[in-house]
């Protein structure tokens, strides 16, 4: 008993100690802390010579001696007593000296008001525009002043300038923007853009690039937080770098574990016109589940009553800022509307368990095995619920799953050439084809449009209704996300979806007319119109035909996509030996060089007269060389019409042209 006692008297010495100031008296609250400060300044002759304001406090914490500083911030707080961020300011300054018994008064104080951590960014400070060249990562021109984390230091000074060749006298200023939680922030820099552009030749010197840089508070040690940017693809949390959401997808975030303190977030930024950007930060509850199922990009359909697919897709968020996750073991639990004779099992792809790293949001793929039950005509949908079993817990997930049949549409899956699960959507033939081996239209989609649009897209009115698909061909519309411009990864998705579509077809019994992966036709639009030229003159042994709509030759010359070497901050530090081999890296998408391998294909080339996200020029000029090369090559263009548009009477032109040819 008595040494119970003695331990509760030294811990109540111990909370006295730490609670007492420099000079031994007690400290009880935030305000005594206040008064003891500011004797013992005034004691010392300590004096404030600024504003008393936050812009000036920040400034001060950077460039004056600390006590100074901090002699502003308290006289500050003497009459912003409820000033939350100040009290962190304060706080961060008392626990940089390591007088922790102020700090955590100071700290306790925010904390009251504010929570925790303070949510939002206290204010953005911005730097640029500068120039930016249209590789994903370009020279950044803070670098030769010791870099972004250096540069931010001078962002509270007015007379600090640096230099860009967007700009008014080619000076830059650091720019102050607030922040409003749960809205975006929009800069919009004052730059002369129509001058540029008419003056360069160029639309490409409308993109730019620049750096925003924002502070955040924790009132609290260890405290984990979730961060999600929305809008920018590079963001750093001093100095560790957190995954930005570019396409603003609003469902991924990052989680961070912050000590106590003050934390800074760079952003940098590349846009046209304005950068518009959002940053969500929130403290995640140590109640609450280490990880998130999240919704799956795709779900491949149920087709004339099967599972056509054998694999499907499910995110998973890993909510831990340093413990890896890792999914053990998929259950199926319910199958609704609740089915006799129905047989599914569910598992990890290679009955393997998935590693989710730290913070990491990974596709987990899901291998489904089904008996040959047929679902009945009136399916319109069954849904799937499913049991997550981690090293981290436990947690269940419902998926829905389309039924398709007939002349629709259907979405499916594969395993991808680079292990990863991709979708594309296929319609089957409208007639029988003979030996019931049927070609492939392999079409690709262009920029934003979904594989099962794409597939749709091949329809034709009859009797007022729309029928879809071709007489004896298979649609087969594939998918991958990113800009790949249907080159690279692109190509290596399409090829592979090919040839994945004809071993399922295959292996289909209940499929009468299997698809043939050495007979197609590689067709598209746009972007999809390009990807056609270049898998069309890489596997010209596959082709039967080849039709580009609207497509372009290469994207260095189209428009101001992808410009070479043009306005990038590298073009001062490269060399023109270095330019060729990266140049020479990229000739193999460049359509009008392999134009021969097209010798003895149909070639059917279209495009709207009026179009100008694609001008009818590069078709002129594919058309130009097709013809020195003899190659039987129909080229239309299409009075009055521009890049998009619906057409009856036009609707199947291609396909018809390609029958009369004897190709289908």
């Amino acid at each position: 008993m008595e040494a119970v006692v003695l331990a509760l008297v030294r811990l109540l010495v111990a909370v006295e100690v730490a609670c007492r100031g420099a000079n031994g008296l007690l400290l009880k609250s935030s305000s005594e802390l206040l008064k003891t400060e500011l004797e013992r300044m005034n004691t010392n002759g300590i004096r404030c010579s600024v504003d008393l304001n936050l812009r000036n406090l920040d400034f001060m914490r950077v460039y004056s001696e600390i006590n100074r500083a901090m002699s502003c911030m308290v006289q500050y707080l003497r009459d912003n007593n409820e000033q939350a961020w100040a009290w962190s300011l304060l706080g961060n300054s008392y626990q940089q000296q390591s007088r922790m018994d102020f700090a955590n008064i100071c700290f306790k104080q925010s904390a009251n008001i504010a929570g925790s951590l303070i949510s939002f960014v206290h204010g953005w400070y911005f730097l640029g525009p500068f120039v930016v060249g249209k590789s994903e990562v370009d020279g950044d021109p803070t670098e030769f002043f010791g870099g972004i984390h250096n540069v931010s230091r001078t962002r509270f000074t007015r007379d600090i300038q640096y230099y860009s060749e967007l700009a008014p006298n080619g000076v830059v200023r650091w720019i102050s923007f607030p922040e409003y939680k749960g809205r975006y922030v929009t800069i919009d820099p004052v730059v002369n853009w129509k001058d540029l552009v008419n003056s360069l030749g160029s639309l490409g010197i409308t993109e730019w690039q620049g750096w925003a840089v924002g502070d955040i508070t924790v009132n609290a040690k260890n405290v984990k937080i979730s961060l999600r940017c929305m809008g920018v693809h590079s963001v750093f949390v001093d100095g560790f770098p957190v995954v930005g959401d570019i396409y603003r997808r609003e469902q991924f975030s990052f989680p961070v574990a912050l000590s106590r303190g003050l934390h800074t977030i760079y952003i940098r930024g590349r846009t046209k016109g304005a950068l518009e950007f959002r940053c969500d930060v929130d403290t995640i509850p140590s109640s609450s589940l280490s990880f998130q199922i999240l919704k799956p990009p795709f779900i491949p359909d149920i087709y004339d009553g099967r599972f056509f697919s054998k694999y499907f897709p499910l995110l998973i968020l890993n909510k831990n800022s340093s413990d890896w996750l890792v999914i053990k073991r998929i259950s199926l639990v319910n199958i609704a509307p609740p089915l006799e004779g129905v047989d599914v099992r569910i598992g990890l792809k290679g009955d393997k368990a998935f590693p989710v790293a730290p913070g990491q949001t990974r596709p987990i793929i899901i291998e489904l095995i089904a008996n040959d039950f047929v679902f009945t005509e009136s399916c319109t949908k069954v849904k799937l619920t499913l049991l997550v079993s981690t090293s981290l817990g436990s947690a269940q997930s419902s998926l829905s799953f389309r039924c398709r049949g007939g002349q629709q549409s259907f979405l499916f899956t594969f395993i991808d050439h680079d292990g990863s699960l991709q979708h594309a959507a296929a319609i089957k033939p409208l007639l029988p084809c003979e030996e019931k081996l049927c070609p492939v239209v392999l079409t690709l989609h262009g920029t934003s449009v979904p594989p099962q649009n794409q597939a749709d897209s091949y329809k034709q009115m009859i009797s007022h209704e729309f029928v879809f698909g071709l007489e004896k061909a298979w649609i087969l519309a594939p998918t991958r996300h990113g800009a790949h411009n249907w080159e690279g990864p692109g190509a290596l998705t399409a090829m592979t979806a090919l040839r994945e579509f004809a071993l399922m077809t295959d292996s289909c019994d209940w499929i009468r007319d299997k698809a043939s992966p050495d007979s197609v036709i590689f067709a598209g639009h746009s972007m999809g119109g390009h990807g056609a030229w270049h898998l069309a003159t890489h596997f010209p042994d596959m082709a039967l035909a080849v039709v580009s709509l609207a497509g372009w030759i290469k994207k260095e010359e189209y428009g101001d996509s992808n410009l070479f070497f043009r306005h990038d901050i590298a073009n001062s530090h490269v060399t023109p030996q270095i330019k060729s081999i990266l140049e020479d890296c990229i000739t193999e998408n460049e359509a009008d060089r392999h134009v021969s391998n097209l010798m003895g294909l149909n070639v059917m080339m279209r495009i709207g007269a009026e179009d100008r996200t694609i001008h009818p020029y590069f078709n002129r000029r594919m058309f130009r060389i097709l013809s020195e090369w003899k190659i039987n090559v129909t080229y239309v263009e299409v009075k009055d019409k521009e890049h998009w548009w619906w057409d009856i009477k036009l609707m199947m032109v291609a396909v018809l042209m390609m029958s009369s040819c004897g190709t289908l």
